[in-house]
Protein backbone atom coordinates (compact mmCIF):
# COMPACT_ATOMS: atom_id res chain seq x y z
CA UNK A 1 0.00 0.00 0.00
CA UNK A 2 1.24 3.66 -0.95
CA UNK A 3 0.24 6.60 0.94
CA UNK A 4 1.23 9.86 -0.66
CA UNK A 5 1.56 12.85 1.84
CA UNK A 6 2.39 16.34 1.11
CA UNK A 7 4.08 17.03 3.79
CA UNK A 8 6.70 13.79 4.22
CA UNK A 9 6.11 12.70 0.81
CA UNK A 10 5.08 8.80 0.62
CA UNK A 11 4.58 5.99 2.82
CA UNK A 12 5.17 2.59 1.31
CA UNK A 13 3.31 -0.03 3.45
CA UNK A 14 4.07 -3.77 2.30
CA UNK A 15 2.87 -7.03 3.19
CA UNK A 16 4.67 -8.09 6.72
CA UNK A 17 3.75 -11.60 6.73
CA UNK A 18 2.42 -14.75 4.86
CA UNK A 19 -0.87 -14.68 6.98
CA UNK A 20 -1.33 -10.99 5.69
CA UNK A 21 -1.60 -12.12 2.13
CA UNK A 22 -4.17 -15.34 0.96
CA UNK A 23 -5.67 -16.55 -1.90
CA UNK A 24 -9.46 -18.05 -1.03
CA UNK A 25 -10.66 -20.92 -3.88
CA UNK A 26 -13.70 -21.25 -4.90
CA UNK A 27 -14.46 -25.08 -4.90
CA UNK A 28 -14.59 -25.16 -1.57
CA UNK A 29 -13.57 -21.86 -0.16
CA UNK A 30 -10.47 -23.35 1.19
CA UNK A 31 -7.47 -20.36 2.46
CA UNK A 32 -3.82 -21.03 1.72
CA UNK A 33 -0.86 -18.73 2.70
CA UNK A 34 2.07 -20.57 1.13
CA UNK A 35 1.77 -19.80 -2.10
CA UNK A 36 4.68 -17.25 -3.14
CA UNK A 37 2.40 -15.23 -5.47
CA UNK A 38 -0.95 -14.19 -5.80
CA UNK A 39 -3.11 -15.02 -8.79
CA UNK A 40 -5.78 -13.04 -9.56
CA UNK A 41 -8.11 -14.93 -10.03
CA UNK A 42 -6.60 -18.22 -11.71
CA UNK A 43 -3.75 -20.28 -10.25
CA UNK A 44 -2.89 -22.31 -13.09
CA UNK A 45 -6.28 -24.54 -13.14
CA UNK A 46 -7.17 -23.78 -10.04
CA UNK A 47 -10.25 -20.69 -9.74
CA UNK A 48 -10.28 -18.39 -7.27
CA UNK A 49 -12.82 -16.76 -5.23
CA UNK A 50 -10.89 -13.76 -3.82
CA UNK A 51 -7.52 -12.89 -2.25
CA UNK A 52 -7.29 -10.86 0.65
CA UNK A 53 -4.47 -8.27 1.83
CA UNK A 54 -3.43 -6.95 5.64
CA UNK A 55 -1.39 -4.01 6.29
CA UNK A 56 -0.54 -3.46 9.87
CA UNK A 57 0.99 -0.30 11.06
CA UNK A 58 -1.32 1.98 8.97
CA UNK A 59 -2.31 5.05 11.53
CA UNK A 60 -4.00 8.20 10.39
CA UNK A 61 -4.80 10.68 12.70
CA UNK A 62 -8.28 11.81 13.45
CA UNK A 63 -9.36 14.45 11.45
CA UNK A 64 -6.86 13.82 8.61
CA UNK A 65 -7.65 13.79 5.20
CA UNK A 66 -5.86 11.17 2.86
CA UNK A 67 -5.69 12.60 -0.78
CA UNK A 68 -3.98 9.88 -2.55
CA UNK A 69 -3.75 6.35 -1.44
CA UNK A 70 -3.52 3.10 -3.31
CA UNK A 71 -2.15 -0.80 -3.77
CA UNK A 72 0.10 -1.81 -6.99
CA UNK A 73 0.76 -5.21 -7.71
CA UNK A 74 3.53 -6.88 -10.09
CA UNK A 75 3.17 -9.57 -12.33
CA UNK A 76 6.02 -12.08 -12.15
CA UNK A 77 4.84 -13.99 -15.54
CA UNK A 78 3.32 -12.78 -18.55
CA UNK A 79 -0.20 -13.91 -19.40
CA UNK A 80 -3.47 -13.86 -21.36
CA UNK A 81 -6.47 -14.14 -19.89
CA UNK A 82 -8.22 -11.07 -18.88
CA UNK A 83 -9.57 -10.12 -15.21
CA UNK A 84 -12.34 -8.20 -14.26
CA UNK A 85 -12.12 -7.62 -10.28
CA UNK A 86 -13.63 -5.91 -7.72
CA UNK A 87 -11.64 -4.18 -4.66
CA UNK A 88 -13.06 -3.28 -1.11
CA UNK A 89 -12.23 -2.85 1.96
CA UNK A 90 -13.33 -4.88 5.26
CA UNK A 91 -14.96 -3.24 7.42
CA UNK A 92 -12.96 -3.02 10.73
CA UNK A 93 -10.51 -0.83 12.43
CA UNK A 94 -7.91 -3.69 13.53
CA UNK A 95 -8.48 -6.59 11.07
CA UNK A 96 -7.38 -9.80 12.35
CA UNK A 97 -4.52 -12.01 10.42
CA UNK A 98 -5.89 -14.39 7.72
CA UNK A 99 -6.23 -17.94 8.57
CA UNK A 100 -6.35 -20.98 6.70
CA UNK A 101 -10.29 -21.51 7.76
CA UNK A 102 -12.65 -22.08 4.87
CA UNK A 103 -14.10 -18.76 3.54
CA UNK A 104 -12.05 -16.47 5.58
CA UNK A 105 -11.35 -13.93 2.93
CA UNK A 106 -15.22 -13.55 1.86
CA UNK A 107 -16.86 -13.98 5.20
CA UNK A 108 -15.63 -10.85 6.87
CA UNK A 109 -17.78 -7.88 6.85
CA UNK A 110 -16.82 -5.08 4.00
CA UNK A 111 -17.19 -1.16 3.60
CA UNK A 112 -20.01 0.03 1.26
CA UNK A 113 -16.88 1.56 -0.89
CA UNK A 114 -15.39 -0.58 -4.18
CA UNK A 115 -13.87 -0.02 -7.05
CA UNK A 116 -14.01 -1.89 -10.04
CA UNK A 117 -11.15 -2.94 -12.24
CA UNK A 118 -10.38 -4.36 -15.37
CA UNK A 119 -6.51 -4.15 -15.81
CA UNK A 120 -5.22 -4.18 -18.77
CA UNK A 121 -3.49 -7.86 -19.77
CA UNK A 122 0.05 -8.47 -18.16
CA UNK A 123 1.89 -9.39 -21.46
CA UNK A 124 5.14 -9.38 -19.39
CA UNK A 125 7.02 -9.77 -16.08
CA UNK A 126 7.37 -7.12 -14.14
CA UNK A 127 4.47 -5.43 -15.33
CA UNK A 128 2.98 -3.00 -12.81
CA UNK A 129 -0.93 -2.03 -12.18
CA UNK A 130 -2.93 -0.86 -9.45
CA UNK A 131 -6.76 -0.09 -8.94
CA UNK A 132 -8.47 3.39 -10.41
CA UNK A 133 -11.68 4.90 -9.94
CA UNK A 134 -13.36 6.36 -7.16
CA UNK A 135 -10.50 6.13 -3.54
CA UNK A 136 -12.08 3.07 -1.60
CA UNK A 137 -9.03 3.53 0.45
CA UNK A 138 -10.10 7.49 1.63
CA UNK A 139 -13.84 6.04 2.51
CA UNK A 140 -12.19 2.92 4.45
CA UNK A 141 -8.56 3.40 5.95
CA UNK A 142 -9.95 5.20 8.99
CA UNK A 143 -11.24 2.19 10.02
CA UNK A 144 -10.02 -0.35 7.64
CA UNK A 145 -6.85 -2.55 7.20
CA UNK A 146 -7.60 -5.32 5.26
CA UNK A 147 -8.33 -5.15 1.22
CA UNK A 148 -9.88 -7.85 -0.96
CA UNK A 149 -10.09 -8.28 -4.53
CA UNK A 150 -12.91 -11.15 -6.26
CA UNK A 151 -14.57 -11.21 -9.77
CA UNK A 152 -17.20 -9.01 -9.43
CA UNK A 153 -20.70 -10.39 -8.25
CA UNK A 154 -18.02 -12.18 -5.70
CA UNK A 155 -20.66 -12.85 -2.64
CA UNK A 156 -19.29 -10.91 0.49
CA UNK A 157 -20.50 -11.96 3.45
Amino acid sequence: MNVDNPLTGTLDIPIATSLDDVEEYNAKGSVTATSSDLDMMLDGTRAQRAIGLRFIGVTVPQGATIVNAYVQFQSDEAGSSPASLLVKGQASDDAPVFAAVKLNVTSRPTTTAAVAWVPAVWTAAGYAARPSGPPISVRCSRRSSAVRAGPPGTRWR
